[in-house]
């Protein structure tokens, strides 16, 4: 017969199972039927769907929402008025795949959160909310290929154009619910690696929001396109002391962060280089050689160091460790 001390204890085991009990992480409080939910954790299972959806495009896609929803101009559908095209959930066009990823990345993570609203009686929050991403994704490109897909030309390249956006809609969309169902979960390394995934685009999105936004004539948005890389340095920042840095293993998930963060920009502005090329014709052998030929180029041209901004990542690794060391010494200072 257990006691009623013994029905309260909750055990947190590390990482390993065997290891020492990290002073420094964060407590994990698992809420089921019955456990006492915060003020704030009263959704029911409908609701957790219905916003997450809403999140997702919301969120997300605030930076196409803001510049008013018009499918860009292009050769893939001329029947269209440049002046005025039709508006789209999704943005559609030749330059627009890092926007449907940066968008879908940061969606999935607002998605996911409202998974943490959910009452206690709910089962398997993040499953609903990650359905509901999923509908609002089906939604929005089936509203944007019904819209453009009248205006197509007759043309190989143009069908192949709007057959790579879906595809990348569709991906995106997939991994950023992988993304924001890491996040909203327990602190571990899915945990941390999503974290870093999050800061490397938030810094994309909102730069993307201010240049898509009234204001883009202002001078102050230059100053925001110079200085965007700060905004994902400093969210990295919160996301590696929020993972803390004690035990020592600990400080390999930084590096895979840090990693992470590094490699994203590059990663962005070789995708904008890739599906550019690959959507303009056909692949043939010698469009592949030179494909390549650049892509290296390019390559090598980001990992420059002179072109390479490591500030942001110093500037992560600061914040990170300021905030770890404050941890530990409330904990030393309130031993349990």
């Amino acid at each position: 017969m257990t006691s009623a001390g013994g029905q309260d204890q909750m055990v947190v085991a590390s990482e390993s199972g065997m290891d020492e009990i990290d002073a420094s992480a964060p407590e994990t409080t698992v809420l089921g039927p019955g456990s006492p939910a915060r003020p704030w954790q009263a959704l029911p299972g409908w609701a957790v769907f219905v916003l997450a959806g809403a999140a997702w495009w919301l969120v997300g896609f605030l930076p196409w929402i803001v510049e008013g929803l018009h499918v860009d101009s292009s050769s893939a559908w001329p029947n269209f008025y440049t002046v005025d095209t039709p508006r789209v959930a999704l943005p559609f066009g030749e330059y627009q795949f890092p926007a449907l990823l940066t968008s879908s990345i940061i969606g999935g993570v607002a998605a996911l959160a409202v998974a943490r609203l959910g009452a206690a009686t709910v089962a398997r929050p993040r499953l609903l909310a990650a359905g509901g991403a999923i509908v609002a994704m089906t939604v929005a490109l089936g509203q944007t290929l019904l819209t453009v897909t009248p205006g197509l030309a007759s043309m190989f390249e143009a069908r192949l154009l709007v057959l790579a956006l879906a595809v990348a809609a569709i991906a995106s969309a997939l991994l950023g619910v992988l993304v924001g169902a890491a996040f909203a979960g327990r602190r571990g390394v899915a945990w941390l690696l999503a974290g870093a995934l999050l800061a490397s685009f938030t810094g994309p999105w909102f730069t993307d929001l201010v240049h898509r936004g009234p204001a883009v004539d202002q001078p102050w948005t230059e100053l925001v396109a110079r200085t965007y890389p700060g905004i994902s340095g400093v969210v990295l920042g919160l996301v590696l002391g929020a993972y803390g840095a004690r035990p020592a293993r600990r400080r390999l998930g930084w590096l895979s962060a840090v990693v992470i963060a590094w490699a994203i920009p590059v990663g962005l502005s070789l995708l904008a280089y890739v599906t550019y090329a690959v959507t303009r014709g056909p692949l043939r052998q010698s469009v592949i050689t030179d494909l390549a030929h650049s892509l290296r180029g390019e390559l090598h041209y980001w990992l420059t160091p002179t072109v390479r901004i490591v500030g942001p990542l110093v500037l992560a690794v600061v914040i990170g460790a300021v905030l770890s060391g404050m941890r530990v010494s409330r904990a030393n200072d309130h031993p349990s």
